[in-house]
């Protein structure tokens, strides 16, 4: 969860945040919006499993919104 007032990014698990809140600058992109990849060494790698991929456009006010809204 990108937190642009404080300039934080978070990730959570369910309703429950993973680490503390790390420093982040948003950028715009131009890409696809890809899940799973990354960079290794100049190509494209995938590693590990996805079960499930949430996405939501727009803020979020608050825990209890998340909690209502991701619902796990």
């Amino acid at each position: 969860m990108f937190d642009a007032q404080a300039a934080t990014i978070s990730l959570y698990l369910g309703v429950n945040r993973n680490q503390d809140a790390q420093a982040y600058t948003a950028k715009v992109g131009s890409g696809d919006f890809i899940v799973g990849k990354g960079f290794d060494s100049g190509t494209r790698q995938y590693y590990g499993r996805i079960a499930e991929v949430r996405v939501w456009a727009g803020a979020m006010a608050s825990a209890n919104q998340v909690a209502e809204t991701a619902g796990d």
